[in-house]
């Protein structure tokens, strides 16, 4: 019972968040409210290139991943170790392009696990809001999801870190939230009108020493469903808590991360998820109990070491949390307690993989995707089995949409929608 009552708040959790778009859409980074769950979907365990609706080339690379509104996908792609960037629309029932928009920034230095495209869109019913960096600076971009008109730019300042950028933009309301935790002096958080572009508020964060967080916010419900509080990570800040309308800080949870943010914050019920990470084996994260805004706490740490992901983002159903490393360990606990259920080292059907993707889970099935490109699929329960491999022949850092029964995979170079009802 108790475990039937936290998937229905769950779920309920979800709905006033998503700014009534349909419970299909997938409109930013791991979908509603980035929680990377579509509790309904019933998609292939495996599939082989005979269950794919279309696959298609896209121009150039990326590590960003594809978001969907109504019967229209986004991603981004940027030319490889050139200037080229741009932003498609395809169409979801045949993978056919419907715009494009093109921009040139000249590339910064990057990590080798990186591209000129790694934050992935935010959508609502009416536009599209992404973002590229260059050293000409790090741009916020607004289009017409029907038309590609360009509606408004925003310029963030220049951005610097030690690997490039990795952050996403949310959609809160009317305000288009725009992370910017960097080892810059322009490290800040800014609020912008998503109909003008218009900087609402602007709220300057600590600058860090190599620790620039690629986390994207989450929301979490005030004491209004219409009026959630935005919630960042960073190794600087540690938990935020802002009010989305004016920027004002809410509640923190300081020196508790401490290393980098990569992977993004989750929320469930009352609890906030967050996970840091740098190097080899260092390795962190906590869980916060913000059922009293006033006093919110640290309910435990996260394990340390190699075993825990610094990367992926964790992912929770019912009362189960699931943490997926960057080497394939998969750990199981239960989330209220963090008691262990199980752990397991997953490999790919070439043996030792790693996994730069995060976690997503559709209806009773946990996914997961190997940068060499191999799609793995448990079970998404309180025991370990494996269920499937299905290889993309193209490697992969990004983490796929799920609209209906279908899966929408991004790979380094292509796009593919995989249908569950072949």
């Amino acid at each position: 019972m108790r475990k039937l009552l936290l998937t229905c708040f769950l779920t309920a959790l979800v709905a006033p968040l998503t700014y009534g778009l349909s419970p299909n859409d997938w409109p930013r980074f791991r979908g509603p409210n980035g929680s990377g769950n579509a509790p309904d979907a019933k998609t292939p365990a495996r599939f082989t290139d005979k269950d794919l609706d279309w696959k298609i080339d896209l121009p150039g690379i990326g590590h960003s991943s594809p978001v969907v509104v109504g019967d229209r996908i986004f991603v981004t792609c940027a030319e490889t170790n050139g200037p080229g960037r741009h932003l498609i629309c395809i169409n979801l029932a045949d993978g056919k392009p419907l715009w494009r928009r093109d921009y040139s920034l000249q590339p910064i230095r990057l990590n080798p696990n990186n591209s000129g495209a790694s934050g992935s869109p935010a959508a609502d019913d009416e536009r599209v809001y992404y973002t590229f960096v260059g050293q000409e600076g790090y741009r916020v971009y607004c289009a017409d999801q029907k038309t590609g008109n360009e509606l408004w730019t925003y310029d963030m300042g220049h951005w610097v870190s030690q690997h490039g950028c990795g952050c996403s933009p949310i959609v809160a309301g009317d305000v288009v939230i725009v992370p910017n935790d960097q080892d810059g002096p322009t490290a800040t958080v800014v609020g912008l009108d998503k109909r003008t572009g218009k900087r609402l508020w602007q709220i300057p964060r600590r600058i860090g020493n190599n620790g620039a967080a690629a986390s994207t916010p989450c929301l979490y419900p005030s004491n209004t469903a219409t009026d959630p509080l935005v919630i960042l990570t960073s190794r600087e800040e540690g938990f935020s808590a802002l009010d989305p309308r004016t920027g004002k800080t809410a509640w923190a949870v300081t020196d508790v991360l401490k290393f980098r943010p990569v992977g993004s914050p989750i929320v469930a019920g009352n609890l906030v998820v967050g996970t840091c990470g740098e190097g080899a084996a260092n390795r962190g994260g906590a869980v916060i109990d913000a059922s009293s805004p006033a006093t919110p706490k640290v309910l435990y740490k996260l394990p340390t070491g190699r075993d825990a992901p610094y990367v992926p983002s964790p992912v929770v159903k019912g009362d189960l949390l699931f943490t997926w490393s960057d080497i394939g360990t998969v750990n199981c606990v239960r989330l209220a307690d963090d008691k262990p259920v199980w752990q397991e080292k997953v490999k790919g059907d070439r043996g030792r993989a790693e996994f730069f993707s995060s976690p997503i889970i559709a209806g009773d099935k946990l996914y997961n995707i190997t940068k060499d490109g191999e799609v793995i699929c448990l079970a998404a329960a309180d025991h370990f089995q494996d269920l499937g491999h299905s290889p993309l022949n193209d490697r992969c850092f990004a983490t796929p949409a799920i609209v209906g029964d279908r899966l929408v995979i991004r790979t380094a170079s292509h796009l593919m929608s995989v249908n569950g009802k072949h």
